[in-house]
């Protein structure tokens, strides 16, 4: 029963780490990047409009590094491609998001900032509703270290964030050599 709770708890991590993935750790860091005085890159030209442009080239990196990473058999292909579909299609609210925020100027007043912000969760919770179930279905396909890849992928993302030039701690069976896929 422990362990049942235990996977359950490790099938949660890693929706999360999709969803981060997909960029939804995109939206908490644009709404604080968007207003002036939090940090270097605020406004509505800032970095927001730069995440909106480069998302699809983010998620496809984060897609194919989690791939190469997880080291994804022909047995595990089918999940693969249909959680890799589902992310892709599940990034359709925050580019709706996008369209409708890039080029706006930021939200002036508490009620302003607090709709801007429901905007940017509300996407998030969808892309997470899309993407969960095609998670655990990939992560019940995995084997014990592909598994615990998965979980310090999550863990590294949570703590972390996706994105290009993020320092991150070694990952199992990381010692200095080239990445090597997840053994079997």
């Amino acid at each position: 029963m422990a362990s049942n709770r235990k996977l359950g708890g490790r099938a949660f991590k890693v929706a999360m780490a999709a969803t981060l993935a997909v960029g939804l750790g995109l939206a908490a860091r644009a709404y604080a990047q968007q207003h002036p005085g939090m940090g270097q890159h605020g406004g509505p030209g800032g970095r927001f409009a730069e995440r909106c442009e480069t998302m699809e080239a983010h998620q496809a990196g984060m897609l194919a590094f989690a791939e190469v990473r997880l080291g994804i058999t022909d047995a595990e292909r089918p999940a693969w491609t249909k959680f890799a579909a589902t992310v892709k299609a599940s990034s359709a609210p925050m580019k709706q998001l996008c369209a409708t925020t890039v080029g706006q100027p930021a939200p002036k007043t508490l009620p302003d900032h607090l709709h801007r912000m429901e905007a940017m969760e509300t996407a998030r919770l969808e892309q997470l509703r899309q993407v969960t179930p095609a998670v655990e279905e990939l992560y019940g396909t995995l084997s014990a270290k592909q598994k615990e890849m998965a979980d310090h992928l999550v863990e590294h993302m949570m703590r972390h964030g996706p994105g290009p030039g993020m320092h991150h701690p070694p990952m199992p069976g990381d010692d200095g050599a080239p990445a090597a896929k997840a053994p079997n």
